[in-house]
């Protein structure tokens, strides 16, 4: 995955939304956001060995975001903060 790409999911509905790690070849930070856009949950630096363990958010998410493990920490991220997601 290239640095400045992420992945979006859409779930069209609140939930902890469980994300693993299976098949994957690099590590991944991920992001739970709300469905206003405003981060609820970060998991770091998450690897392919953690497979089967999955990951998910305690608060209720509409969207999860995945990018390469350091995006969080480059582009400082944290919880609160609101994601823009412009249509082109």
């Amino acid at each position: 995955l290239p640095e400045n790409v992420v992945k979006l999911f859409a779930f069209g509905t609140s939930g902890g939304h469980s994300i693993w790690m299976k098949d994957m070849n690099y590590a991944l930070d991920i992001l739970w956001l709300s469905e206003d856009g405003t981060i609820v949950h970060i998991e770091e630096n998450v690897s392919p060995d953690s497979f089967p363990e999955s990951f998910s958010s305690p608060e209720p998410a509409w969207f999860v975001v995945e990018a390469v493990a350091g995006f969080v920490g480059t582009h400082s991220v944290s919880v609160g903060d609101d994601v823009v997601l412009e249509a082109n």
